[in-house]
Protein backbone atom coordinates (compact mmCIF):
# COMPACT_ATOMS: atom_id res chain seq x y z
CA UNK A 1 0.00 0.00 0.00
CA UNK A 2 1.25 3.47 -0.87
CA UNK A 3 0.66 5.88 2.03
CA UNK A 4 2.75 8.93 1.14
CA UNK A 5 3.07 11.12 -1.91
CA UNK A 6 6.85 10.59 -1.73
CA UNK A 7 6.35 6.80 -2.01
CA UNK A 8 4.16 7.28 -5.07
CA UNK A 9 6.81 9.52 -6.63
CA UNK A 10 9.51 6.89 -6.04
CA UNK A 11 7.37 4.26 -7.75
CA UNK A 12 6.80 6.35 -10.88
CA UNK A 13 10.15 8.16 -10.96
CA UNK A 14 11.47 6.32 -14.03
CA UNK A 15 8.26 6.67 -16.02
CA UNK A 16 7.44 9.64 -18.26
CA UNK A 17 5.33 12.32 -16.57
CA UNK A 18 3.01 12.50 -19.57
CA UNK A 19 2.10 8.81 -19.26
CA UNK A 20 2.09 8.17 -15.52
CA UNK A 21 0.46 10.33 -12.89
CA UNK A 22 -0.62 10.00 -9.26
CA UNK A 23 -3.81 10.51 -7.31
CA UNK A 24 -3.52 12.22 -3.93
CA UNK A 25 -5.81 10.59 -1.36
CA UNK A 26 -6.29 12.69 1.79
CA UNK A 27 -7.33 9.66 3.87
CA UNK A 28 -4.14 7.75 3.02
CA UNK A 29 -1.74 10.68 3.36
CA UNK A 30 -3.09 13.09 6.00
CA UNK A 31 -0.69 11.84 8.67
CA UNK A 32 2.42 12.47 6.53
CA UNK A 33 4.61 15.23 8.01
CA UNK A 34 6.25 15.70 4.58
CA UNK A 35 2.91 16.04 2.75
CA UNK A 36 3.31 19.66 1.67
CA UNK A 37 6.82 19.43 0.17
CA UNK A 38 5.99 16.06 -1.41
CA UNK A 39 2.86 17.47 -3.04
CA UNK A 40 4.87 20.43 -4.34
CA UNK A 41 7.40 18.01 -5.85
CA UNK A 42 4.61 15.90 -7.32
CA UNK A 43 2.90 18.87 -8.98
CA UNK A 44 3.34 17.82 -12.63
CA UNK A 45 2.12 14.29 -11.86
CA UNK A 46 -1.02 15.04 -9.83
CA UNK A 47 -3.99 13.82 -11.86
CA UNK A 48 -6.58 13.60 -9.10
CA UNK A 49 -7.36 14.51 -5.51
CA UNK A 50 -9.74 12.63 -3.19
CA UNK A 51 -11.04 13.62 0.23
CA UNK A 52 -12.82 11.86 3.06
CA UNK A 53 -12.43 12.09 6.80
CA UNK A 54 -10.96 9.88 9.52
CA UNK A 55 -11.74 9.09 13.15
CA UNK A 56 -10.79 6.37 15.58
CA UNK A 57 -11.59 3.62 16.18
CA UNK A 58 -11.23 2.24 12.67
CA UNK A 59 -13.58 -0.60 11.77
CA UNK A 60 -12.35 -4.17 11.86
CA UNK A 61 -11.57 -6.23 9.91
CA UNK A 62 -11.30 -3.63 7.11
CA UNK A 63 -9.87 -0.30 8.34
CA UNK A 64 -10.12 1.25 4.87
CA UNK A 65 -13.90 1.18 5.32
CA UNK A 66 -13.67 3.81 8.05
CA UNK A 67 -13.83 6.78 5.71
CA UNK A 68 -16.25 9.48 6.77
CA UNK A 69 -17.97 12.50 5.26
CA UNK A 70 -15.75 15.63 5.18
CA UNK A 71 -15.93 17.35 8.57
CA UNK A 72 -16.98 14.24 10.50
CA UNK A 73 -13.44 13.41 11.61
CA UNK A 74 -10.02 14.83 12.31
CA UNK A 75 -8.36 15.55 8.94
CA UNK A 76 -7.61 19.20 8.22
CA UNK A 77 -8.98 18.95 4.69
CA UNK A 78 -8.85 22.70 4.10
CA UNK A 79 -5.08 22.93 4.67
CA UNK A 80 -4.44 19.74 2.67
CA UNK A 81 -6.54 21.00 -0.22
CA UNK A 82 -4.75 24.35 -0.16
CA UNK A 83 -1.41 22.52 -0.41
CA UNK A 84 -2.64 20.51 -3.40
CA UNK A 85 -3.95 23.68 -5.07
CA UNK A 86 -0.68 25.56 -4.39
CA UNK A 87 1.10 22.73 -6.17
CA UNK A 88 -0.91 23.67 -9.24
CA UNK A 89 -3.65 21.03 -9.31
CA UNK A 90 -6.83 22.63 -10.65
CA UNK A 91 -8.94 19.55 -11.27
CA UNK A 92 -11.97 18.46 -9.30
CA UNK A 93 -11.85 17.40 -5.67
CA UNK A 94 -13.56 14.02 -5.36
CA UNK A 95 -15.25 12.73 -2.22
CA UNK A 96 -14.44 9.03 -1.75
CA UNK A 97 -16.18 7.28 1.11
CA UNK A 98 -15.71 3.61 1.91
CA UNK A 99 -17.95 2.93 4.88
CA UNK A 100 -20.42 0.07 5.28
CA UNK A 101 -22.69 2.09 7.60
CA UNK A 102 -22.88 4.99 5.16
CA UNK A 103 -23.44 2.64 2.20
CA UNK A 104 -26.53 1.24 3.96
CA UNK A 105 -28.19 4.69 3.82
CA UNK A 106 -30.55 5.57 0.96
CA UNK A 107 -28.67 6.99 -2.02
CA UNK A 108 -30.43 10.36 -1.86
CA UNK A 109 -29.35 10.73 1.79
CA UNK A 110 -25.74 9.88 0.92
CA UNK A 111 -25.69 12.42 -1.92
CA UNK A 112 -27.25 15.17 0.23
CA UNK A 113 -24.88 14.55 3.15
CA UNK A 114 -21.88 14.46 0.79
CA UNK A 115 -22.81 17.76 -0.85
CA UNK A 116 -23.68 19.42 2.48
CA UNK A 117 -20.51 18.27 4.26
CA UNK A 118 -18.29 19.14 1.30
CA UNK A 119 -19.81 22.61 1.06
CA UNK A 120 -19.72 23.33 4.81
CA UNK A 121 -16.33 21.84 5.64
CA UNK A 122 -14.35 22.40 2.44
CA UNK A 123 -15.84 24.70 -0.22
CA UNK A 124 -16.93 27.52 2.11
CA UNK A 125 -13.75 27.52 4.24
CA UNK A 126 -11.60 27.48 1.08
CA UNK A 127 -13.49 30.48 -0.29
CA UNK A 128 -13.03 32.31 3.04
CA UNK A 129 -9.33 31.38 3.14
CA UNK A 130 -8.81 32.97 -0.27
CA UNK A 131 -9.61 36.26 1.43
CA UNK A 132 -7.51 35.69 4.56
CA UNK A 133 -4.59 33.57 3.31
CA UNK A 134 -3.67 29.88 3.42
CA UNK A 135 -3.71 27.69 6.51
CA UNK A 136 -0.66 25.72 7.50
CA UNK A 137 -0.93 21.96 7.72
CA UNK A 138 -1.38 20.85 11.29
CA UNK A 139 -3.50 23.88 12.22
CA UNK A 140 -7.14 22.88 12.45
CA UNK A 141 -9.38 25.03 10.27
CA UNK A 142 -12.30 26.78 11.95
CA UNK A 143 -14.72 24.88 9.70
CA UNK A 144 -13.98 21.63 11.50
CA UNK A 145 -14.64 23.00 14.98
CA UNK A 146 -18.36 22.43 14.55
CA UNK A 147 -17.79 18.72 14.06
CA UNK A 148 -18.49 16.67 17.17
CA UNK A 149 -15.38 14.56 16.51
CA UNK A 150 -13.01 17.35 15.52
CA UNK A 151 -9.94 17.91 17.65
CA UNK A 152 -8.10 21.11 18.46
CA UNK A 153 -4.42 20.98 17.69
Amino acid sequence: MVTTVAQALRIVADLPVESCSILVDAYATFWDSAFEPSVAEAAPRIAGYQVSDFALPLPAPEPMNGRLFPGDGEIDLVAMTQAVRRAGFTGPTEVEIFNDDIWRLPLDVIVKRTVDSFTRHLAQPLAEAEMTGPLELGRQSDSNHSSPRAVDR
